[in-house]
């Protein structure tokens, strides 16, 4: 531990060090964009703003996003002694008890504010719930941990589905008939395959710490390759049935042919992760990007 976290161990309140930790491990302004896009999809796909869903939905998406980042600190602490010694919780800034304790507490919240919503938003409260317990099996590993750490490719899948939950439960606020729109739904699909297609993206150090358990130290490059392939088809194909392959689908044929770089040269992984990274905003974006876009050509 330094002098610095020292010094903040001992001055600080343990909601002080969490709110640091969260900071640091769950920037806003990284974050916040995120959830404005989800939040505001519900309304951009209607064609009309629906304030509660939008207010709400950035709220409880920004803590949906910070039970899983805590999550993943607790069971990365660990290996983060090693490879990640910087971190809040290897460098003690909070002991492991406390970030459990921290992370219960949201889930609690999560739980109670679910059942609020439910009140006014049965729908909306009950995806809210499923979508902070799915999370909370996450952490858990879905008590099958061993198994899981066997294939880092399943272990993904049973993580990256959260995804129709976090992503979704917003637009159960304007009810059953919304959420089953097929447009939606494909929306979600392809957020889903670019997602997943980034989360394998970001792992492409061919010089990674052993620790790190890249996919690409897994699996190889064709393997890896594959799989990365296989959720950008899944995006494409999703956006060609949702009828918005006009506004994901350059991305993602950008992003399909620079993971030929996995094999030409594999030391611009950075490339790939760049690419994924657009290809995910783009897919989270482009339903509130096309409502401003459709409301200033009707102006």
């Amino acid at each position: 531990m330094n002098t610095e976290t020292q010094k903040i161990r001992s001055s600080s309140s343990l909601r002080t060090r969490v709110f640091q930790t969260i900071l640091e491990r769950s920037p806003p302004g990284q974050i916040l964009p995120v959830c404005l896009g989800i939040a505001a999809a519900p309304s951009a796909f209607l064609g009309s703003f629906h304030p509660v869903s939008f207010i709400l939905g950035i709220i409880f998406t920004y803590s949906l996003l910070v039970q899983m980042r805590l999550g993943d600190e607790i069971k990365d602490y660990p290996k983060d002694i090693t490879i990640n010694p910087n971190r809040p919780l290897p460098r003690g800034l909070l002991k492991v008890s406390e970030a459990k304790k921290s992370l219960q507490a949201i889930l609690t919240l999560h739980l109670t504010s679910g059942l609020l919503i439910s009140v006014a938003f049965p729908l909306a409260g009950i995806g809210l719930i499923l979508s902070a317990l799915y999370v909370h099996l996450m952490y858990k590993e879905f008590y099958v941990g061993t198994f899981l750490a066997k294939d880092p490719m399943v272990y993904a899948v049973s993580h990256q589905i959260v995804i129709y939950g976090v992503y979704g439960w917003v637009g159960a606020f304007l009810g059953i008939d919304f959420i089953a729109q097929p447009e939606f739904l494909a929306w979600l699909t392809a957020n889903l395959g670019a997602s997943f297609a980034f989360e394998i993206s970001r792992k492409l150090n061919p010089s990674a710490h052993a620790l790190a358990g890249t996919y690409l130290h897994h699996y190889g490059p064709g393997i890896t390759w594959t799989a990365i392939m296989s959720m950008i088809i899944l995006s494409l194909a999703s956006a060609s049935l949702g009828g918005f392959f006009a506004w994901t689908g350059p991305f993602l044929i950008m992003y399909a042919l620079s993971t030929l770089l996995l094999f030409l040269k594999p030391d611009r992984y950075k490339v790939i992760e760049g690419m994924g990274i657009l290809s995910a905003t783009a897919h989270l974006l482009f339903p509130l990007i096309r409502w401003i876009a459709t409301q200033g050509a009707a102006l």
